[in-house]
């Protein structure tokens, strides 16, 4: 048996009891499947703290049972596909939305959709390069519809049926009473200049431009939200939209 047949069997061990006995594995104190039981152990446990590492509010609405089930089965259906755990979890929002013991909790797969994006806006810390007000400023006003502004690579859109934001801010704060569940959020994820994480609740109109953004689609041909001035202003200063480019 060559060295990678016997490391996929040892992958397949660690998530299905049934393959331990084909191991090769050297007599010892402890039997076979005492030892792979060790490493299993381990092995989800690890797996189970990464996971909630980076999702600490499920964690803290479904309670410690719960989030360790939910972790146990979402590690047997997708188990790293890489050496590095540092993109482990993007499955996991889209696990529970599928998960049917979670009907009860309707709003918990945005909740972890805000904090995978919470957690991804540290891969794209901007460094430099302030938006281009000189070159914005040189543009004819009727030059204008063919602005396409962009957003910064370190941002993230979601659109909710509940309020996720003030979820998440309620399980942080151990304040969740005045919080309305049911009222839909659209919310921004940014990465500020001082490398903060920074989410936003902003407004339908306001959401569907950023979105519209996303799509390549020229100014002139979306519908810009009311007081589209202040707006754009100030997601610039906040560094959501940080450059342009014309369109022929």
């Amino acid at each position: 048996m060559g060295l990678k047949e016997i490391q996929e069997q040892f992958s397949s061990a660690l998530l299905d009891t049934s393959e331990t006995h084909s191991l090769p594995i050297l007599p010892g104190t402890l039997q076979a499947d005492q030892r792979i039981q060790i490493y299993r152990n381990n092995f989800y446990i690890s797996l189970s703290e990464v996971l909630s590492g980076v999702f600490p509010v499920t964690h803290a609405l479904v309670g410690e049972t719960f989030f360790a089930q939910l972790c146990k089965a979402f590690i047997r259906q997708h188990p790293p596909a890489e050496g590095s755990v540092t993109h482990y979890g993007a499955d996991l929002p889209g696990f529970i939305a599928r998960l049917s013991q979670a009907e009860s909790t309707p709003y918990l797969a945005d909740v972890a959709r805000l904090e995978w994006a919470y957690a991804k806006v540290n891969e794209y810390w901007k460094v430099g390069t302030p938006f281009p007000f000189e070159k914005l400023a040189l543009v004819a006003p009727e030059e204008w519809p063919n602005i396409l502004f962009k957003l910064a690579k370190n941002v993230h859109l979601i659109c909710s049926d509940f309020s996720v934001l003030d979820i998440v801010n309620g399980v942080r704060n151990d304040c969740l009473e005045d919080v309305v569940v049911t009222a839909p959020q659209q919310i921004v994820i940014s990465g500020g200049a001082n490398q903060e994480v920074q989410c936003e609740a902003v407004s339908s109109p306001e959401y569907a431009f950023l979105e519209t953004i996303t799509r390549g689609i020229a100014l002139g041909e979306t519908s810009p939200p009311p007081d589209f001035e202040a707006f754009l202003k100030n997601m610039i200063i906040t560094g959501v939209i940080d450059d342009f480019e014309m369109l022929d």
